[in-house]
């Protein structure tokens, strides 16, 4: 009995990081042979297209590929292209009472899982380059780092005792996490790869909000007893100016161009 060649070429596209994708390498085989299984990379669901069903595999389909008996009834080698692309998920992540942070599934409108973290949880961020969401929890003096991948808690980072941490950035590259604490004068320096403190930056009084540039360069801090917008220089790790004449600011946002906007509490005197 002849066996003809089937050669087998799949082109999958994955997110590894934002704006970046890879192909797996195709596969040839004999008619009657088994094909290798395609296992995709975890945390993320795809869905697969097949342009030659002849092959033995279906059109289409969702999840892992498993190994298939290829077919060729030809006389000449059959290509197969197999494009695999994944299942767009949005989540809004959302610090509540009781020491919980909720994941809410944007597409359905629906909690997809609730978590215990520190408690008084007050600000959230995401860094979509490790998969970690980062809480920062007031009474508990804690960052608190989630897996988005599986909502589990991975650690607490302690900052310093008698700390209150309420405002938290994260760096554009997810290097850098940035935490204030409202009852002490610092900006809290971590390094995201190992969860550990690198420095504190001594700033104004009452620091809450803060923000980094889209650049990386400059990190903005909004003190509510100093009424300033303090600059610190991510590269010196040093103050290298204030803004001042503000009225009890307690938190900034930075647009994609740079345009700093700002939010604030003014007390009336009767």
């Amino acid at each position: 009995m002849c066996k003809f060649p089937l050669l087998l070429y799949i082109a999958f596209i994955f997110f590894i990081a934002p704006k970046s994708a890879r192909c797996q390498s195709g596969q040839g085989v004999n008619n009657g042979q088994n094909t290798t299984a395609i296992t995709f990379p975890a945390g993320c669901k795809f869905n697969w297209t097949n342009d030659n069903p002849s092959i033995g595999l279906a059109t289409s389909g969702t999840g892992d590929i498993s190994s298939f008996k290829a077919i060729n009834t030809g006389t000449s080698p059959i290509t197969a292209t197999i494009t695999a692309t994944p299942e767009t998920q949005s989540f809004a992540y959302v610090a509540n009472g009781h020491g919980q942070l909720s994941v809410i599934d944007l597409n359905k409108n629906t909690t997809a899982a609730t978590i215990q973290v520190g408690n008084g949880p007050m600000g959230t961020a995401i860094n979509p380059y490790n998969n970690r969401v980062y809480v920062v929890n007031q009474e508990s003096h804690t960052v608190s780092v989630i897996n988005s991948i599986t909502n589990t808690l991975v650690t607490s980072i302690s900052t310093f005792p008698g700390e209150y941490p309420s405002g938290v950035a994260l760096s554009p590259d997810g290097s850098r996490l940035y935490v204030t604490a409202h009852n002490n004068n610092y900006l809290t320096v971590i390094n995201t790869a190992n969860n550990t403190i690198i420095t504190s930056i001594p700033v104004n009084e009452s620091p809450w909000g803060t923000v980094v540039s889209p650049d990386g360069k400059f990190v903005y801090v909004v003190t509510s007893s100093g009424n300033t917008v303090d600059i610190i220089n991510t590269a010196t790790n040093q103050v290298i100016g204030s803004i001042p004449g503000l009225q009890e600011p307690n938190d900034i946002c930075i647009s994609p161009d740079g345009i700093i906007c700002m939010f604030q509490i003014t007390r009336q005197v009767r």
